[in-house]
């Protein structure tokens, strides 16, 4: 009912406005304000590469059904690939998750850290690899792009408001892949690792 009495409205994104609009109608007062990442804590984080053989995949969300990375894990060879999840991990894929870890699978799960220790976790990744099919922001891609981590993601409407064209040293580092299309996207994925030079 607070959504319905409030006399101003800021929405996450011009895309998160729509719903909104849609939801409670098009007489609302429905502003959008991008969010801002840390950049206290992320100006004061020194990039130092960890040396390590696997190649490094991080993802950062709730690993809840539409934003999972389950779809995804099994089409990387398990013994080339490190993944770093941070984010809460419920109960169902909690069970999933612990199932690839016993058979091999290269991955640990990061759960309640500090901006600090998520950015340090961050700039050690080879790629953030996003697999939403539905967000209203999407503040992992700012903060990837903030430390000019290569970005992989699916085609979502709000995510066309980030800048398509976001480059590091000459290279894009911005990627699409068509909603739901994991072979695209792993594709995507295992390009920029392989011809990422740490």
């Amino acid at each position: 009912h607070c959504l319905l009495d409030a006399d101003k409205i800021i929405a996450p994104s011009y895309e998160s406005k729509k719903y909104l609009l849609e939801w409670l109608g098009n007489d609302k007062n429905v502003d959008a304000v991008y969010p801002c990442i840390n950049q206290v804590i992320a100006d004061k984080i020194k990039i130092k590469k960890v040396e390590s053989k696997k190649k490094n995949i991080i993802y950062i969300s709730r690993m809840i059904a539409g934003k999972s990375m389950l779809p995804i894990f099994k089409k990387f060879d398990k013994n080339k690939y490190h993944f770093d999840l941070i984010g809460k991990v419920w109960s169902d894929q909690k069970i999933e998750i612990e199932k690839l870890i016993e058979s091999e699978y290269d991955i640990v799960i990061h759960n309640q850290l500090t901006d600090e220790e998520k950015f340090e976790i961050l700039t050690n990744g080879d790629v953030l690899a996003f697999p939403t099919k539905f967000e209203g922001f999407g503040m992992p891609i700012s903060e990837a792009l903030y430390f000019d981590i290569p970005v992989v993601t699916y085609d979502l409407p709000v995510f066309r408001e980030y800048p398509r064209n976001k480059s590091y040293k000459n290279k894009q580092i911005y990627f699409v892949s068509p909603i739901g299309d994991t072979n695209k996207f792993v594709k995507k994925v295992k390009e920029i690792v392989e011809n990422n030079n740490k």
